[in-house]
């Protein structure tokens, strides 16, 4: 953990001296600082969400604490599950390119998309009916 922070420190440093060295002030328009701001009103919408979501998640503990603790097991396990069945690099890997490549996800529609085929799919009952 340590190794990632002094990565993402040593980042933090270099980033501001390799864009200054690329770009100049004059580069930095109207349009971009529009970009950036929709960016950041962006960034802090998800951020906001997800706030809202942990909370929510918090609060069935006291309005419905069975589905609170029924949620927090099942998640619990099939974390553990994972963790135990599949190498932890690869799950590294799997999550590191999920991340970086949700906002074209998302942007795409292609979570609604499988989303909406799950919706669609044939409901079977997993008992024989004769």
């Amino acid at each position: 953990m340590a190794i990632v922070g002094l990565f993402i420190n040593f980042i933090d440093f270099l980033v501001p001296i390799i864009c200054n060295s690329i770009y100049t002030p004059s580069y930095w328009t109207g349009q971009k600082e529009k970009m950036f701001e929709d960016i950041c009103r962006s960034l802090v919408s998800y951020y906001n969400k997800i706030l809202q979501n942990i909370s929510t998640f918090y609060s069935l503990r006291e309005t419905s604490p069975c589905v609170y603790y029924i949620i927090s097991i099942s998640v619990s396990l099939t974390l553990a599950w994972m963790a135990s069945a599949i190498n932890n690099i690869f799950l590294l890997y799997i999550f590191s390119t999920v991340m970086l490549l949700w906002p074209g996800i998302q942007h795409r529609g292609i979570f609604n998309t499988m989303l909406s085929m799950l919706h669609l799919a044939p409901r079977t009952s997993p008992f024989k009916t004769e």
